[in-house]
């Protein structure tokens, strides 16, 4: 090999690399959008096939996870369903799994209101970019106050 060639090399292996990541993160990006089409038609036939619900049945119970699809679709009637790249925030968790979280229904500061929801959704690095391993949707309820007067002492 020449020395240009032993230079090359390596910047094609890099270039190789980053855009295959890319390409995976383009096909998860797809099925995070298609995802939240689904969930905003109520349409549970085709989310079904795109989210492995084992896990989710497991934890929730069928009908338990199919009032939080219910919930997302009755409050993406009232506040935007628009994903938004930079909207996005991905974690790396335990066990070769990425999870990616999308906020909605929230202030025009991005703070928490009655009825604001975060869409978590994780994938498997070790299995299909094109399938959702597991899905949540953490509801955010208003912080109960104490409204009962302080106790008068006798």
């Amino acid at each position: 090999m020449t020395k240009l060639s032993i230079a090359i090399f390596p910047i094609l292996l890099i270039t190789g690399l980053n855009t295959g990541c890319n390409q995976s993160n383009d096909k998860r990006m797809e099925v995070i959008k298609k995802v939240v089409l689904f969930l905003s038609k109520n349409d549970t036939t085709e989310l079904y096939n795109i989210v492995d619900t084992s896990k989710c049945f497991r934890i929730y119970g069928k009908q338990g996870f199919i009032n939080k699809i219910n919930y997302a679709y009755e409050k993406f009637k009232i506040c935007s369903d628009d994903v938004k790249e930079n909207m996005i925030k991905k974690i790396a968790l335990p066990f070769n799994i990425d999870e990616y979280t999308l906020s909605f229904c929230r202030s025009s500061i991005d703070s928490i209101v009655n009825g604001s929801f975060d869409l978590k959704i994780q994938f498997a690095n070790y299995e299909d970019n094109e399938r959702v391993k597991f899905m949540d949707i953490v509801i955010y309820m208003p912080s109960m106050d104490n409204t009962l007067p302080a106790p008068k002492n006798h």
